[in-house]
């Protein structure tokens, strides 16, 4: 049947996308069908025979009689490996091998972000973890003494014979750092 395709598109001088927009059936199903890929479906057989109706089934489906139902051909000795068409197929097959190049070229510009992009990744992963295993640094700060600002209790602590006021307050933050308060006398 692909000779027949084949034939269709010449008599009808259409390339292989006005043939697949003529008969409206998807670019790329046409081109699998043309280069073997995949088998005509019914649904590709008759959406051809509706665009062209003065073809014939029997020639279309089993390769019977002629092309035109009233017994004309449009074609004669159609040559389906012209040098036009040697020269279109090598023109694509050139424009193809270089957007697979150009793919190639992308794949492996992409392999190497992305491996660029683990390094980096692993370097700050490292930095991470000495940055969470180093001890924690106190910091110690020496205030100087503030004066009149202090909390001071209202009555002396007693213990036994010794009395007891409050001269500092220390208090203590949640990065292990301390203000220290005190009252001078």
């Amino acid at each position: 049947m692909l000779d027949r395709l084949m034939l269709i598109m010449k008599a009808e001088n259409l390339s292989q996308t006005q043939f697949a927009d003529a008969i409206n059936i998807n670019r790329s199903s046409v081109s699998h069908i043309i280069n073997g890929r995949n088998n005509p479906s019914l649904d590709f057989v008759t959406h051809i025979l509706d665009r062209f109706p003065e073809i014939r089934t029997d020639w279309l489906l089993f390769g019977k009689g002629t092309m035109y139902k009233n017994g004309e051909e449009k074609v004669q000795d159609v040559d389906l490996f012209s040098y036009n068409d040697q020269e279109e197929r090598k023109e694509e097959t050139e424009q193809l091998n270089s957007q697979i190049l150009d793919l190639k070229k992308s794949i492996i510009d992409s392999k190497s972000e992305i491996e660029t992009l683990k390094e980096e990744r692993d370097a700050l992963q490292q930095q991470l973890e000495v940055l969470k295993n180093k001890p924690k640094e106190k910091v110690e700060v020496e205030q100087p003494p503030i004066e009149n600002t202090a909390p001071t209790l209202p009555f002396p602590i007693n213990q036994g014979d010794n009395i007891k006021k409050v001269t500092g307050i220390v208090t203590i933050f949640s990065d292990d750092s301390f203000k220290y308060y005190h009252q001078s006398e």
